[in-house]
């Protein structure tokens, strides 16, 4: 058996670990060793007879908040483990270290999106199917337009081709036919709540409205350093701050997604759940002129809150598609085990 020794990554050990999944160096500098993001770490392992690196675990830092107050998460990243070593126990000890040194920040979890669930049961986490949402808001246009965007996704109404999308299931061409198809059967408008605005983003009022959320639920901690790290890595979103009467109502992250036909909400916070439907018609007409078909928008069914924003765009007609989603959390430095629910999951929680 080799000899096997875990350690924890060094900045200067990038393009060694690099070498087990070629993301790109500056790709793990920018999780890992960025400024932005200080409690991130990889637990790695090294044959020291062959002097080869050969699997690594990444926990990425994460702050959430949770009845008001930012607390300390990781998400489980760039799981590897050469397939020679398959058998020694390998995943179980980097995960092991990466615990203890999340444990030592007292984090409340790490968690991840992951197809391989069984493996990370095995390890500790708990597993959560079937619970993400997908709506599709559509952006509202008047018959002639219809016909116009009609023409220009005129592959959308081949019979053979919807079968085929259908019968493939490919993410890319399910996603474009659903916001084609939300385009087509539209949805009443929202009721007029008032005069929805833009103003400019400040984070520390956000954070006082995110603070108000559902009680025991975690959401994304809005910190400017989030976003300048996310900054590093894709210019193209959108931030919105959203007022009715200078009142703050709700914050919204998208970017244009053009070869789907949508805008992809990444991050999307409501003050009241029947401000959602707002929210959402505000950004519709922002990026009407872009020809989008609709507003996509992935949001955790199994959250209470959540569960508040789906009812109110539903009761408009809206299209909803529902029991998606593998999810792994390891509870820490808790006494009770937190679960999918207490989630205010989106995307953004998911973008690197």
């Amino acid at each position: 058996m080799s000899a096997l020794v875990y350690k924890k990554l060094k900045e200067e050990e990038v393009e060694a670990v690099n070498s087990l999944n070629d993301v790109g160096v500056e790709t793990w500098r920018n999780e890992f060793f960025s400024p932005y993001k200080p409690v991130s770490f990889v637990i790695q392992c090294t044959d020291t007879e062959k002097n080869e690196m050969v699997g690594c675990e990444g926990y990425v830092d994460y702050k959430l908040m949770l009845n008001g107050e930012m607390v300390q998460t990781h998400r489980s990243e760039r799981t590897l483990v050469n397939p020679n070593y398959r058998g020694q126990g390998m995943f179980n000890k980097l995960i092991e270290g990466c615990d203890e040194l999340a444990i030592a920040s007292h984090s409340h979890m790490s968690w991840g999106a992951t197809a391989a669930l069984k493996a990370f049961e095995r390890v500790g986490f708990d597993k959560f199917t079937g619970f993400r949402n997908y709506i599709f808001y559509p952006v509202l246009y008047s018959v002639g337009e219809k016909v116009g965007l009609m023409f220009k996704w005129s592959e959308l109404l081949n019979p053979f081709k919807v079968w085929k999308i259908r019968k493939e299931g490919k993410l890319k061409d399910v996603r474009k036919l659903l916001s084609f198809l939300s385009m087509l059967k539209g949805a009443k408008k929202p009721k007029v709540i008032g005069n929805v605005t833009e103003v400019p983003i400040d984070y520390d009022e956000i954070k006082k409205m995110v603070a108000n959320g559902g009680k025991d639920e975690y959401y994304l901690s809005p910190e400017e350093s989030l976003f300048k790290w996310l900054g590093e890595k894709d210019k193209s979103y959108t931030q919105l701050g959203l007022s009715i009467n200078g009142e703050l109502i709700g914050h919204c992250i998208y970017k244009a997604e053009k070869e789907f036909g949508h805008i992809h909400v990444v991050d999307i916070f409501s003050k009241k759940p029947e401000y959602f439907p707002a929210i959402l018609e505000y950004v519709a007409k922002k990026e009407k002129g872009n020809g989008m078909l609709s507003i996509f928008v992935p949001v955790n069914g199994a959250n209470p809150t959540h569960a508040l924003y789906i009812n109110e765009v539903s009761a408009l007609g809206v299209m909803n598609i529902q029991k998606a989603g593998n999810f792994v959390i390891k509870t820490l430095d808790r006494k009770e085990k937190i679960t999918i629910d207490k989630l205010a999951l989106t995307d953004l929680w998911l973008e690197l």
